[in-house]
């Protein structure tokens, strides 16, 4: 039969007996075991609270390098994108301009060199036909001029047949010439001429 005090489960009242010792010894010893247990147990979830806590970390480290990565080509992209957007725009403007610039001094050469032209012509048209009108009237007037002394000095020659004693045959043919010299004059071509006239 088991003895129920050497296993420490019976507790004697009496505090000399000799198994009191060995009792607290065990009591000790468990104690120490539970403690060992406990600090392993404590140590473990502490390694894996931290190597949670690492692996997190680490993640969001990642994730947040991949982000700013992200990010990062995202801006330069769309940098690069407006800056050749911007280059373009600016050169097709640059093009518009320089193609209106040339387009409009064309066309003011063309209109400049168009007047220059019809007033050169104008003014040459306007300075031949003063020029013709001029010696037109010129010639007219010394034409004119001509004739009427020429027709003044024949007049003047028959007026003198006419006084001189030549017959009367001279003096019918002197008035017929001083009729036919008068009517050469410009003046005196539309009205009709008759000895009665002389």
């Amino acid at each position: 039969m088991l003895n129920l005090r050497e296993t420490g489960l019976f507790h004697d009242e009496q505090k000399s007996h000799p198994s009191t010792s060995s009792c607290v010894g065990c009591r000790a010893a468990e104690a120490v075991i539970v403690l060992a247990v406990v600090v392993v147990v404590v140590v473990v979830v502490v390694v894996v609270v931290a190597a949670v806590v690492v692996v997190l970390v680490v993640a969001a480290v990642v994730v947040v390098a991949v982000v700013l990565v992200v990010v990062v080509v995202v801006v330069v992209v769309v940098v690069v994108v407006v800056v050749v957007l911007v280059v373009v725009v600016v050169a097709a403007a640059a093009v518009v301009v320089v193609i209106v610039v040339a387009v409009v001094v064309v066309a003011l050469v063309v209109v400049v060199g168009v007047v220059v032209v019809v007033v050169v012509v104008v003014v040459v048209v306007v300075v031949v036909v003063v020029v013709v009108v001029v010696v037109v009237v010129v010639v007219l007037v010394i034409v004119e001029a001509v004739v009427s002394f020429i027709v003044m000095v024949r007049v003047l020659i028959l007026q003198i047949y006419r006084t001189a004693p030549l017959g009367e045959y001279n003096l019918q043919t002197a008035d017929q010439e001083a009729i036919s010299t008068l009517k050469l004059h410009p003046i005196n071509k539309k009205r009709k001429l008759t000895l009665n006239t002389i």
